[in-house]
């Protein structure tokens, strides 16, 4: 699993940062589309992005 936050696109654009092959043989394999994620995959992206997750559901957002 590959993440970075919206900050790659101005590395990418400024510096010419190389992306890895590997991930771009898998984005070519998947004809450069995102594949759905599982729930348990989506599961590990918030472990990884928010140290603090502990597995549960978000309450819904209430407008006022």
């Amino acid at each position: 699993m590959w993440v970075w936050d919206g900050t790659l696109v101005h590395y990418l654009r400024r510096y010419h940062v190389a992306l890895p092959e590997e991930f771009l043989a898998h984005m070519a394999a998947n004809a450069w589309t995102v594949p759905p994620m599982s729930d348990d995959d989506m599961d590990e992206l918030c472990r990884l992005r928010f140290p603090f997750w502990d597995g549960g559901v978000a309450a819904p957002v209430v407008e006022a």
